[in-house]
Formats: structure tokens, sequence, C-alpha cells
């Protein structure tokens, strides 16, 4: 982040918890990073 940023703040970041599944036993991660210019 250091690298990216150059030293300024870093981005806010959010975990969201997924309490109930449409399928058990299915799971997905999803990550998504953006980068405003």
């Amino acid at each position: 982040i250091e690298k990216v940023t150059g030293g300024a703040a870093h981005p806010a970041q959010t975990i969201v918890g997924v309490t109930g599944l449409a399928v058990p036993g299915l799971l997905i991660e999803i990550e998504c990073t953006a980068v405003l210019l």
C-alpha cells in the first residue's frame, strides 16, 4: 500500500460478514480494489 499511495493515508477498508448463505456450504470471498486518478 505504501508503494502505491506514496505514504498518504491508507484507504478505508470494510469487512462484511455473511451470516446466512443462499446455498449451505458455499462461501465466496470477493475482494475489490479501486484506484482513483
